[in-house]
């Protein structure tokens, strides 16, 4: 999965709360297209339609992923993408405040829903990258589970994305990140997921304070 840039705005630096039911700045949703087909991609904002693309799946396509910044899909006039079959197409806001929902059906019938950002099923993948060092509880609402994430200030170590699976319960109940990581929520579950990260104070300093 590609790296998602990010301008650079005030928008990163006053982020603290996260949730999967959305994609906006710092936080990217990921669905993995399992089937071949014609699909129908309509983008939100406040239950406002934006944008509608259109999505062709097949083993002929050779895109084997696909992120794509909300903001230049509204810029652009082209709507319609291809990729290959049990690959990933992604959605990421580059700069802004705004806040967009995604609903993606079969173009057959708007019946067959393939994904829904309020309800992440199983291969999603919900990204958060952190800026604001201190800690983060993590809840899964629709499945009462709970974690802790702590981010720590910058150092001049790697900075590596982490993944984490998201079972009836997280993998794991705690995770060190430092600041600028992005973290991965695997869905690994047969249920509706909502993932939502809430900051909670701004104790990490340094890990000597725990």
């Amino acid at each position: 999965m590609t790296t998602l840039n990010f301008n650079l705005n005030r928008s990163l630096f006053e982020k603290k709360d996260y949730d999967s039911k959305f994609v906006s700045v710092l936080q990217s949703l990921h669905h993995r297209f399992v089937n071949e087909g014609h699909y129908t991609c309509n983008i939100y904002n406040r239950n406002r339609l934006l944008k509608t693309i259109n999505i062709s799946v097949g083993k002929e396509n050779k895109a084997l992923t696909n992120n794509l910044d909300i903001n230049e899909i509204l810029r652009n006039r082209y709507d319609h993408y291809n990729l290959s079959t049990n690959n990933y197409f992604g959605f990421y806001v580059s700069d802004g405040f705004m806040q967009y929902s995604i609903s993606i059906y079969s173009s057959k019938s708007k019946q067959e829903i393939e994904f829904d950002s309020s309800n992440l099923r199983m291969n999603d993948i919900f990204c958060v990258s952190f800026i604001k060092p201190g800690k983060y509880i993590v809840e899964n609402r629709l499945v009462s589970a709970r974690m802790l994430v702590e981010v720590f200030p910058f150092d001049k170590r790697s900075v590596r994305p982490k993944k984490i699976e998201v079972k009836d319960k997280f993998e794991s109940e705690r995770i060190e990140l430092m600041q600028t990581e992005t973290l991965f929520f695997i869905v690994n579950n047969e249920k509706n997921n909502q993932i939502v990260v809430r900051y909670t104070d701004e104790q990490s300093d340094t890990k000597d304070s725990k």
